[in-house]
């Protein structure tokens, strides 16, 4: 199997090591020659942190083609294309890997912010289309996102998250845009209303959320949390902010939840349905989070 991706930056280059787990070939392309001799310095460098993790080791450079010709992709079974965020040069890009690779390829895009139909109408096979997006460092963080669009056939989507899955990253499938940049986008919102309305600053706004939140959310999730804190509890708070005028949003999920009982762990039900005593979970929930508060002062020196 061979892989094509398309701009050597920081992302190419992660999207590259990774990609080589996979397939016997990864071409990565560049503008220039300088452009790809950087790209082997950062690789070089990568690959040498990970390999004191167990991650990786240099043979994956001997697996990796270093070109400033798409055509040297041509027959690639899939492609990553990661250049720049501005449409006329990814439509442009796009074109250029469509016209190389094999008939039935897969054409990802690695787009953060452009809405996934808006670059498929630069192709011809728009229903092999799709955003992959990679987080940064690809080559490190263990999440990547399966965007499609209108016209992604969901078989080819099938086909490249079987794929991401393959090489070990754990995938969600979005439709149109990132989940990840809209959280982003609302925790930042969220954080400029507090640091106006009450006078918090940048760094009380970021131990919120590397003392409590940021803990919380790693180890259960936003919602799966909801099921420790309690579901009718959820809603009594929900209920109270939003009577004053807090913008909040009551979902119908919740009502219905709280409705038939479904509390969160002290029922066995909630968001998620559980099969252990509340209690013996309660336990476990602290061990979890004590585990974490010992990891973090580690990184913390």
């Amino acid at each position: 199997m061979r892989a094509l991706v398309v701009g050597a930056g920081l992302m190419g280059q992660g999207i590259a090591v990774e990609v080589s787990k996979g397939v016997e070939e990864v071409v990565l392309c560049d503008v220039s020659e300088d452009a790809l001799e950087r790209a082997r310095r950062g690789i070089e460098l990568s690959l040498k942190t990970l390999e004191k993790h167990g991650m990786a080791d240099r043979s994956v450079l001997n697996r990796i083609m270093f070109t400033t010709r798409i055509g040297d992709g041509d027959a690639a079974d899939i492609a990553f294309e990661a250049v720049p965020e501005d449409v006329e040069l990814k439509g442009r890009v796009l074109r250029e890997i469509e016209a190389v690779v094999g008939e039935n390829a897969p054409v990802c895009t690695n787009t953060s912010i452009i809405r996934v139909s808006d670059l498929a109408g630069f192709l011809e096979r728009k229903e092999r289309f799709l955003g992959v997006h990679w987080m940064n460092p690809p080559h490190v963080m263990p999440l990547v996102e399966v965007v499609t669009s209108r016209y992604t056939d969901e078989g080819v989507a099938g086909r490249v998250a079987e794929f991401l899955r393959g090489i070990g990253k754990r995938v969600v499938v979005c439709r149109e845009q990132s989940a990840v940049n809209r959280f982003s986008a609302a925790v930042l919102a969220e954080a400029e209303r507090m640091m106006e309305s009450d006078g918090m600053s940048f760094e009380e706004i970021d131990t919120v959320w590397r003392y409590h939140l940021g803990i919380l959310y790693t180890l259960f999730g936003p919602l799966g949390n909801l099921d420790y804190v309690g579901l009718d509890t959820i809603l009594l708070v929900s209920k109270y902010l939003s009577s004053t005028g807090e913008r909040v949003a009551i979902p119908d999920w919740l009502v219905e939840k709280v409705k038939r009982g479904e509390l969160g762990i002290k029922t066995g039900r909630g968001i998620y349905s559980y099969d252990r005593d509340h209690s013996e979970m309660l336990v476990e929930r602290i061990e979890k989070i004590l585990g974490m508060l010992r990891f973090l002062r580690t990184l913390e020196g």
